[in-house]
């Protein structure tokens, strides 16, 4: 390709004489017809190695396989790639072979976190469009924050499991319109890889949020923390990417965009109006918040934690169907639930922390240090459970 003449066109004042290439991609194609259930498919396998644009130094190996579809039902290319998954391990990424090459090359050039994107349901669409809109964008949030190649390890993790909740959110929202027994499995299977992501971020909030928050501390045991938490976030992200790259996780993206695809041969329920829907569910979210009951410290912990909860699943119904006439009513309270799930959610990270120093895990603390973080967490959630009550009464 004309590089500098499609750079020329582009920009004008670029010296284009003085562009070089950042990295070169080496590989070689194999193709491969195959006939699967009565179906006809390509197989396009690459498998190469990326280059340094400049010194055309080895960087990293490479292997990606494209699945293309000649003839037959659409299902089966879903049934062909499980096929695969039961024979060796591999994963769908949602970024480009540039940006995953580019990621060999480390910072600043390796791709950044992409977070959740509005979802535009239009007033006259229904809820299986809905549904598919919602979906689509969970999935592509999921795939683009590959902790493998996304620069930010961490967040990348912390974007994944955001997908991974907007995604039983979303369950839960179009809850009256889907079939209640495949709903219920795959909400149990994406909790099973939420909760395996769990660990990493709890650590790391721990150690960049709560422990420089910690008033009390003598350099000795504030070290000493951060060195733990060290430890124990990296042996969490470690999980956290075996969980990603495994192959349950590979099929579990798999059957569930299978079921997303031959959801449309139900009974009818997804054509129902999604206007309606969203009001009714805005309403129904409303009452669940409201009958929660009030924000008192004397409440257990969990309580309160659950109020947030429901918070944030009316806050994200919300942002599911922002764009309808028929949540004009109730968006007023979308701030008020930001700040809600804020307060609460600095209480729950302090409750949090307790856990953390107080499971299995051999802590560096003496029994003074451990009563400072105690009395701490206590005064914290006090004061966070007092900020939250004005926004939950605004709501």
């Amino acid at each position: 390709h004309d590089l500098a003449g499609a750079a020329r066109l582009s920009c004008p004042d670029l010296a284009v004489d003085e562009l070089l290439p950042r990295l070169t991609l080496r590989f070689k194609r194999h193709r491969l017809l195959v006939k699967w259930r009565g179906s006809l498919f390509r197989i396009i396998h690459d498998r190469g190695e990326c280059l340094d644009g400049e010194q055309s130094n080895f960087i990293a190996p490479f292997s990606e396989i494209a699945l293309q579809q000649n003839t037959g039902k659409p299902e089966s290319l879903f049934d062909l790639a499980l096929a695969l998954s039961d024979r060796t391990d591999w994963r769908q990424i949602g970024l480009s072979r540039g940006d995953i090459a580019l990621s060999a090359l480390g910072a600043p050039s390796r791709p950044g976190r992409r977070k959740a994107r509005s979802c535009a349901i239009g007033e006259k669409e229904s809820c299986g469009k809905a549904f598919e809109k919602v979906m689509e964008e969970s999935l592509a949030q999921f795939l683009a924050n590959d902790p493998s190649v996304i620069g930010d390890t961490a967040e990348a993790v912390h974007q994944s499991r955001v997908a991974i909740r907007r995604l039983r959110a979303g369950l839960r929202a179009f809850k009256p319109v889907l079939p209640p027994r495949e709903r219920k499995a795959f909400n149990a299977d994406f909790r099973w890889l939420q909760q395996a992501l769990g660990q990493s971020r709890d650590w790391h909030v721990f150690q960049s949020e709560t422990l420089p928050a910690i008033a009390g501390l003598d350099n000795a045991q504030r070290k000493s923390l951060d060195e733990l938490a060290n430890r124990q976030q990296a042996k969490g992200l470690t999980a956290a990417i075996e969980a990603l790259a495994s192959r349950r996780a590979t099929r579990l993206i798999l059957r569930f965009q299978h079921w997303l695809h031959m959801l449309a041969e139900g009974d009818g329920s997804l054509e129902r109006p999604a206007r309606k829907l969203a009001a009714r569910l805005a309403r129904r979210s409303f009452r669940r918040l409201a009958a929660a009951g009030p924000l008192d410290t004397r409440r257990p912990m969990a309580e309160i934690h659950a109020i947030r909860i429901r918070g944030k699943q009316l806050r994200y119904a919300l942002e599911f169907f922002a764009a309808l006439e028929a949540l004009a009513p109730f968006m007023p309270a979308l701030p008020a639930l930001k700040a809600l799930q804020t307060h609460l959610g600095n209480a729950n990270d302090a409750a949090v922390a307790l856990k953390l120093l107080s499971g299995d895990i051999r802590t560096p603390l003496a029994p003074t240090g451990r009563d400072t973080i105690e009395r701490w967490a206590a005064a914290r959630i006090i004061d966070c459970v007092a900020e939250a009550r004005p926004a939950l009464a605004h709501i």
